[in-house]
């Protein structure tokens, strides 16, 4: 036999050889980089995000209620996704993280294997692995598993009742680790859905309108039970017993309505026609009795949410959105013109694809994107420095998913070099050489080596974080003089170093907006002024700080008005507490009377943008004036779609020196201090003790856009003297 009858079996050998290692070499790259981004958990830290991270976990643990007690962006679960670990939540906040990670591996994996064009498979594959260079967190990584599962379009068409309950389900657990992240997941399934009802209509298809109309209602009761169970933690069974006693009436009267109609339905044969078709409406698919189901158990919910002063899921959702819409204007910061150009230029090129696709009969996902887009590029821009990389890391997914629905070639390959595009901008646009120094950081063999070690023995990792965290609150100790005036007495912190309660064992009792920054309105203003004021802390440990800019006595205006009056600089500790972490922190102490008296002057006046306002004081005399800024049409639709424009404070004092500070038009109306504005530690301290430095003679108000506000500003000025 010739030997050359075996080269083409040789030749398919050695082919099957070189793809089984292929394939061997990828699945341990894999494998590598599977552990090498696998999620930890942090350790308790100081500054000002490791504080509010710290603080939510500790809020959870200690059962406050997340909208009155606790009112921040994030909700009673938000410490699963992004809290501080403590010994009591370690295993929670781990296993949960690594559930998210895999789970967006499996739907990405799944997505992937799906598709039978290699160029859609590299662009889902890259989009993918470029949100695991950009550090994606869990809340973005569960914003991801929401879309991707929604491009799935068979799957939802087979079995849209069941899957839009379950993801509602999933919503309302999303709006409680995060509110936005509610909004982000919520919004997108019911546009998607919306969208599925008006084509039905349009195609007059009965069936599919029911099953729409019904996923729809699925989806909103699903969040609402959801939301009712774990909004306060210790009594989630409480709520468990009271949805499901709700699910099992509502049922039985459903069920009951459905027997009496099949009995009904068989007796209407022997009566007159008209009779039987008014008998008979709706009754194929038992679409009466599910109508009962969900009106009776709406009705039930309702009568929960109605008869439930606390927790209160109103007050959640409500102070929630005072928090996220005040953002917009309180936390600004503008960046890169040429950041931002890059940006919109991605803006355009997604609508482009959106509006192709929507030809193509996908208008459903196109606007589920398209509104899951604007709030990513919103939530990027706002505040324009390393938050863009959530714009970033959203918009090549997006992008990815859309270009699957477009069938015509010519389209098809526009739409990969377009892609491509967008993956390099989001590049650009990101912090680049931070993201390089953490990724190269993470796929090191010893990290990747120490991850493996802590997925196989959980307990390694918990050891390693209570190390870190005794290490980091080490340096937080208050000497033994501070904490034995302090011991057990109720304290708060201003304006952020929550730190310092697990460090020194402190009585913590928050502000409802615990962080003072983040008192946006003056609603949340008013909130945190009512909780200091009614349930008096003897101490509060205060730090002359703020961001931004920002004068700190422009933070929280109403409530730091109170604490000027009310609290004097501690006999016992008369100076600043020096430790080793922070500088230049004091302590006040809770005087028995207010020292401020008001007095009869009062006057009312306008000025125009950059024009000085002369402040005339007499010694000893506070004034305050309450600073209304108002919005122009275009400014509040600039506000909507994308940030409101800083608002800056010129201050001219009497000694002849200048400072410009940022002030917050959304809650200056409470009444910002205008007399006397200490420039730095040592002049603070001294304001506390009556002694009145930095007299102001003169402010004015800038902007870099004075369009987007009314010209006039509006002033109510209000003088207050100190009794001592």
């Amino acid at each position: 036999m010739n030997i050359q009858n075996f080269y083409p079996l040789i030749r398919a050998k050695s082919f099957f050889r070189k793809l089984n290692f292929f394939f061997l070499v990828n699945l341990i790259l894999c494998i590598y980089f599977f552990i090498a981004f696998l999620p930890l958990p942090g350790s308790i830290q100081a500054d000002l995000d490791p504080s509010w991270m710290y603080a939510i976990s500790q809020a959870a643990q200690k059962q406050m209620i997340f909208g009155q007690d606790i009112i921040f962006t994030y909700g009673p679960l938000g410490y699963l996704i992004t809290g501080a670990t403590l010994y009591e939540n370690f295993l929670q906040i781990t296993i949960f993280r690594w559930l998210v990670y895999v789970f967006l591996l499996t739907v990405s994996i799944l997505k992937i294997v799906s598709l039978k064009n290699h160029i859609q498979q590299l662009f889902i594959g890259l989009s993918i692995v470029l949100t695991f260079f950009f550090g994606m967190s869990t809340d973005y990584q569960i914003l991801l598993i929401f879309l991707i599962i929604l491009s799935f379009d068979n799957f939802i068409k087979k079995y849209p009742r069941l899957l839009f309950l379950l993801l509602g389900v999933a919503s309302g657990f999303c709006a409680l680790t995060k509110f936005t992240l509610g909004i982000y997941t919520f919004g997108s399934l019911n546009i998607f859905l919306l969208v599925n009802f008006y084509q039905s209509f349009r195609r007059k298809s009965k069936s599919d309108i029911v099953n729409y109309i019904f996923a729809i209602i699925n989806s909103c009761l699903g969040l609402i039970s959801t939301s009712l169970i774990f909004l306060a933690p210790d009594r989630s069974v409480l709520y468990l017993n009271k949805i499901i006693i709700n699910l099992l009436i509502a049922g039985a009267i459903g069920v009951s309505v459905g027997l009496i109609q099949k009995r009904i339905k068989g007796q209407s044969d022997s009566r007159g026609e008209t009779r039987a078709k008014f008998i008979n409406i709706s009754s194929n698919n038992f679409l009466l009795p599910w109508l009962v189901f969900y009106v009776i158990y709406s009705l039930l919910l309702v009568h929960i949410i109605s008869s439930s002063q606390s927790p209160s899921l109103i007050d959640y959702l409500k102070n929630s959105l005072e928090i996220s819409s005040g953002y917009s204007s309180a936390m600004s910061f503008v960046g890169s013109k040429i950041q931002v150009a890059l940006a919109i230029s991605d803006l355009f090129i997604v609508i482009w694809l959106m509006l192709l696709i929507a030809r193509e009969g996908a208008l459903n996902l196109s606007l589920s994107l398209f509104f899951v887009l604007l709030l990513s590029f919103k939530h990027g821009f706002v505040r324009q420095d390393i938050h863009v990389v959530i714009f970033a890391e959203v918009v090549p997914i997006i992008t990815s998913l859309l270009i699957l629905k477009i069938s015509r070639f010519r389209y098809q390959k526009m739409s990969y070099y377009l892609c491509a595009y967008i993956l390099i901008i989001s590049l650009l646009i990101s912090p680049l050489k931070h993201q390089v120094k953490v990724t190269l950081e993470t796929v090191m063999p010893n990290r990747v080596i120490n991850n493996l070690i802590y997925l196989v023995d959980i307990k390694k990792l918990q050891s390693k974080i209570e190390k870190e965290t005794i290490n980091n609150l080490a340096r937080l100790q208050l000497p033994d003089k501070v904490k034995n005036l302090v011991n057990g007495e109720p304290i708060d912190i201003i304006p952020w170093e929550i730190s310092l309660v697990p460090a020194n064992q402190l009585n913590w009792k928050p502000r409802p907006i615990f962080q003072s920054y983040s008192a946006y309105t003056t609603t949340l203003d008013n909130i945190n002024f009512d909780s200091l004021s009614k349930k008096e802390r003897n101490y509060l440990f205060y730090q002359f700080i703020s961001i931004d800019g920002r004068h700190p006595f422009f933070d929280e205006p109403q409530t730091f008005h109170y604490i000027f009056c009310n609290y004097e600089p501690s006999a016992e500790i008369p100076d600043f507490i020096k430790i080793p972490k922070l500088s230049n922190i004091f302590l006040l102490e809770k005087l028995k009377v207010s020292r401020c008296s008001p007095t009869s002057l009062s006057e009312i006046s306008s000025i125009s943008w950059d024009t000085p306002h002369p402040i005339e004081a007499s010694n000893g005399a506070i004034i305050r004036t309450n600073v209304k800024f108002q919005y122009s049409l275009v400014g509040k639709i600039y506000k909507i779609l994308f940030r409101a424009p800083p608002v800056m404070m010129k201050i001219d004092y009497v000694d002849g020196s200048q400072k410009t500070y940022r002030i917050i038009p959304e809650n200056s109306e409470n009444g910002v201090i205008v007399s006397y504005l200490p420039r730095e530690d040592n002049e603070a301290m001294s304001f506390f003790r009556g002694q009145l430095l930095a007299r102001v003679k003169s402010f004015s108000f800038q902007t870099n856009n004075s369009l987007l506000y009314t010209s006039n500003i509006k002033l109510n000025f209000s003088s207050e003297l100190l009794r001592y």
